[in-house]
């Protein structure tokens, strides 16, 4: 009995006793509404040590549930269906904070599984759901139309690599945290027709900080913009520049469990459009937790919800990483 209760209460002691950084790293969180999520806007990557030499590397699956559309004008949107991502991602170390890698992501659009469970969600909480009701369940359609010169649909589901992208980082300590400078390059790898990728070439730059604010708090934020390619997806209403920020909190309550809340927002990567689910800025609200596996491995589970201006990002997202450094 008494061993019982020591391991009970190790298990609880308060986070200050077991400070760990890893558990306090920023969900890694974009949207990926699909005639957005094709470019790269800087987003929370991890903000702890990585040594000379040594490695982190990390996969995380994304789902991402969409349902919404608009007529303005000679301008049309209909956006129905799931966006799955793997992201695999590798970093290396070197010395005086430097830090290089790479970021290879898996993208599948699909029919998706989870409209029913959606549906449910907003009518016990009586929300929105843009008649989601009246619409066949499971349907895949991504589509833009202008009337004109424009005309962009994906009707088939499909799997294949996106774009590749290029980082290269340093790192270092502050009063009571640490902060790093990023820099990410994205190469058109994946089809823009099939919007796995955007077709042109993404360069961004972005600033990140983590500081403790108490025994158990950790506050984290990001300020990052890119320089973007006017590609092969609605070149005509693209604009070359977007910026992004991410704002964040992890309460680190246990040894190896960390609770977080996270505002991610995003300015649009077009102009020139009437067409909210294009042209307006987004946020985003996630919510979750990670848990510490062992000394080196930890895993994320986080719930995305569009926020502020609906229907601009996806409906509902959910996120689990795991990370090995």
């Amino acid at each position: 009995m008494k061993l019982i209760s020591g391991l009970l209460a190790l298990v609880m002691m308060p986070s200050v006793l077991f400070a760990n950084d890893y558990l306090n790293e920023g969900f890694y969180v974009g949207n990926q509404n699909p005639f957005r999520g094709i470019f790269n806007i800087p987003r929370h990557r991890p903000n702890s040590e990585l040594s000379a030499g040594a490695y982190r590397s990390s996969f995380q699956l994304e789902i991402h549930n969409s349902f919404t559309g608009v007529d303005v004008g000679n301008e049309s949107i209909f956006i129905d269906g799931e966006t799955y991502v793997g992201r695999l991602a590798v970093e290396r170390g070197f010395s005086h904070g430097w830090r290089a890698g790479f970021e290879l992501p898996i993208v599948s659009h699909q029919g998706g599984f989870l409209d029913s469970i959606i549906d449910d969600w907003h009518d016990a909480f009586s929300l929105d759901g843009f008649d989601r009701g009246d619409a066949p369940e499971d349907l895949l359609l991504y589509r833009y139309i202008d009337g004109e010169s424009l005309d962009i649909s994906v009707r088939e589901k499909n799997t294949d690599i996106g774009d590749l992208v290029l980082t290269m980082g340093k790192r270092w300590e502050n009063s009571g945290g640490s902060s790093l400078f990023r820099i990410e390059v994205k190469l058109p790898t994946g089809d823009a027709e099939s919007l796995m990728g955007s077709g042109g070439v993404d360069v961004g730059l972005r600033v990140q900080t983590t500081r403790k604010i108490s025994r158990r708090g950790t506050l984290y934020g990001g300020l990052g913009f890119a320089w973007l390619e006017t590609g092969d997806v609605l070149a005509e209403l693209r604009q070359n520049w977007a910026g992004t920020f991410t704002l964040g909190w992890s309460w680190q309550q246990w040894s190896r469990v960390a609770l977080k809340v996270q505002l991610d927002g995003q300015t649009s990567p077009y102009r020139d459009t009437e067409i909210q689910q294009l042209g307006d800025e987004s946020m985003q609200l996630s919510f979750g937790a990670s848990f510490l596996l062992s000394d080196k491995s930890v895993v994320d589970i986080g719930v995305i919800e569009d926020e502020w201006k609906v229907n601009v990002s996806p409906d509902f997202g959910v996120l689990v990483r795991y990370q090995r450094y």
